[in-house]
C-alpha cells in the first residue's frame, strides 16, 4: 500500500498536466478518425463527443464478412485494420449489421495507416462482390 499511496500522490500531484495532455491527443485522433471517414465513399459516420471509438455504417449490409475478409484475405503494405462489428454492442442485433465499432486509440501515424487500409479495403471488397455476383 505504501507504494500505491506513493503513486496515488504522484497522479493526484500531476494529474490535471497529464489529464490535458491526454485530451488534446484524443481530441486530435477523434478528428483525424472523423475527418478520414467522411473522405471514404459510402462510409456514415459521427463526430463522437465522449468516447474513444465511433459507431461506423459502412457500405455493406453485413460487415461480419468484410472484417473476416480483412484479417484473413487483405494486405495494403503488408498491413491490414482489424475492426469490431457492431452488432454485438447492440441488444437487437439486427441494428448494428452495417455497423463496425472503430477504436482511436492508436497514435496519429498508425490511425492514419488504418485509414488507408480501411479505404482501400472498402473498395477492393466492393470491387470484388460486383465481380462474385456480376
Amino acid at each position: 500500500p505504501y507504494l500505491g499511496q506513493i503513486l496515488a500522490e504522484a497522479c493526484f500531484d500531476n494529474g490535471q498536466a497529464y489529464i490535458s495532455t491526454a485530451k488534446e491527443k484524443y481530441n486530435m485522433r477523434r478528428l483525424m478518425l472523423y475527418n478520414g471517414l467522411k473522405a471514404i465513399d459510402g462510409v456514415e459516420c459521427y463526430l463522437p463527443s465522449a468516447a474513444f471509438y465511433n459507431i461506423v455504417k459502412l457500405p455493406f449490409d453485413d460487415v461480419n464478412p468484410f472484417c473476416q475478409w480483412l484479417l484473413s484475405d487483405f494486405s495494403l503494405n503488408n498491413a491490414t485494420v482489424m475492426l469490431a462489428p457492431a452488432d454485438g454492442f447492440y441488444f437487437n442485433q439486427e441494428l448494428g449489421k452495417s455497423q463496425v465499432r472503430i477504436a482511436y486509440v492508436l497514435n496519429q501515424e498508425n490511425l492514419g495507416i488504418a485509414l488507408e487500409c480501411l479505404k482501400v479495403a472498402i473498395a477492393e471488397y466492393k470491387e470484388k462482390a460486383y465481380l462474385v455476383r456480376g
